[in-house]
């Protein structure tokens, strides 16, 4: 059981195997990072696959922590599983891929699940979770 997990999902009006290309290229992911994500850069091994690698810092009002990602599973067009680690703490990234409107769109289902989360992972997680059932 996870320590704290995260979901969300979307529609996008692209076909499911553009979708999952897109998903699945590590340099077009690496652009799409936030602004606090820095020093982003392909690790050695594939370009997407199982085995693509890359790392990046994270930058917040507490610090910062740089972590690499690694494609776990991956089957193509469906599903994208991610491990990503930082010394402190690792966690999954679960991308799920389904058809919308006779395969016209694409419904985009991610899960993140924190099972070990320490130090500055779980002090956000922390405040996030306080946000949520608080307000």
């Amino acid at each position: 059981m996870p320590f704290a997990a995260v979901e969300a999902q979307i529609i996008i009006g692209c076909p499911r195997s553009e979708v999952f290309d897109r998903f699945s290229d590590r340099r077009a992911r690496l652009r799409l990072l936030p602004d606090n994500f820095t020093d982003a850069r392909l690790l050695d091994g594939p370009r997407s696959g199982e085995g693509a690698r890359f790392t990046f810092t994270l930058r917040g009002g507490r610090g910062a922590y740089t972590s690499i990602t690694e494609v776990v599973r991956c089957r193509r067009p469906e599903t994208l599983v991610e491990r990503t680690r930082d010394g402190e703490t690792e966690y999954e990234t679960s991308w799920r891929f389904d058809d919308e409107d006779g395969g016209t769109r694409t419904r985009v289902h991610v899960r993140m699940e924190y099972p070990r989360a320490r130090g500055l992972a779980a002090r956000l997680l922390d405040r996030h979770r306080r946000a949520l059932l608080f307000g």
